[in-house]
């Protein structure tokens, strides 16, 4: 349930109209989510964040696949429909056609703000979703390292023939009454005499500069799971590194592993930069202050 001035908003989902979220890999599903008001009338109006009325992330269950995407929707059911492995008109789709690929287990999360009638509150609201494919096994392995990016961990990959380096590390700041972590991502391009040197050409995606999708791997129940969505402007003091806190006003995050997938714009490509991380909390004890209060 979803509490707001119209009442309590009840999520309905379906995959294919059916609510038993089965599908076959690399085959287009349609997914639909409305959220029900207590007359059982559709709520229609939404707020559009980050350029889109809802964005919905796919990972499969080790977290080795990954795919943020964006439902259109019906103004006039109030239905929002995404096409699974489909084609869509939308530039920032790219990852539609391949959002479910192989077999397997996958988790979809969806973000949408509704319009909270004349109060001016404006809360955004999380979903998840288990969706079972069936079909052709395959796909990348499932990672079996996770460093503490606190030492910094690097990705190296190719753009256009270019040879480029993101490295991850992350700070953590005593905040209240919690530790909370600002991570960095800095990409280097490589000069033909090998120097790594800043990286150019990015630009704004989806409103901001770069965006950051962060899981919990472990063991606990899929509604238990850590999930957030993180931010970054453009680069400004240092060049080529983006700064993506952590929000304070949520829970504290916990020290473990976690799968991160950074999304920056460079040359007009959305790049996608995946980290296996362990994160680990401070063990000193936080201040005693009243600098919240």
């Amino acid at each position: 349930m979803i509490n707001t001035a119209y009442g309590a908003l009840s999520p309905v989902a379906t995959l294919n109209d059916d609510q038993q979220m089965r599908m076959y890999a690399a085959q287009i599903a349609d997914f639909k989510i409305s959220y029900k008001m207590p007359n059982g009338m559709n709520h229609k109006m939404f707020h559009r964040m980050h350029g889109k009325l809802m964005h919905t992330i796919i990972v499969n269950k080790d977290l080795s696949h990954f795919a943020h995407v964006h439902p259109d929707f019906d103004m006039k059911t109030g239905v929002f429909k995404l096409s699974v492995n489909g084609t869509s008109t939308d530039p920032d789709n790219q990852a539609l056609p391949q959002s479910i690929p192989w077999f397997g287990e996958y988790y979809l999360f969806t973000e949408t703000m509704p319009h909270n009638h004349d109060s001016g509150e404006m809360v955004m609201v999380t979903t998840r979703h288990q969706i079972y494919a069936d079909g052709a096994r395959g796909g990348p392995s499932a990672d079996t390292n996770w460093p503490d990016a606190n030492r910094g961990i690097e990705y190296e990959f190719v753009q256009n023939g270019e040879s480029l380096k993101a490295v991850l590390d992350y700070e953590t700041y005593d905040f209240c009454d919690r530790w909370v972590p600002k991570f960095y991502l800095n990409i280097k391009k490589q000069l033909e005499n090998g120097e790594w040197v800043a990286a150019e050409g990015f630009e704004k995606w989806l409103e901001m500069g770069g965006h950051a999708v962060m899981i919990e791997n472990s063991n606990r129940p899929f509604e238990q799971l850590r999930f957030q969505h993180l931010h970054a402007f453009l680069p400004i003091a240092t060049a080529s590194e983006f700064d993506y806190p952590f929000d304070a006003h949520i829970d504290e995050l916990q020290s473990g592993q976690y799968k991160m997938w950074f999304q920056v714009k460079r040359f007009g490509e959305v790049l996608t930069l995946p980290f296996a991380m362990t994160y680990q909390k401070p063990i000193q004890p936080l201040k005693s202050s009243n600098k919240c209060k």
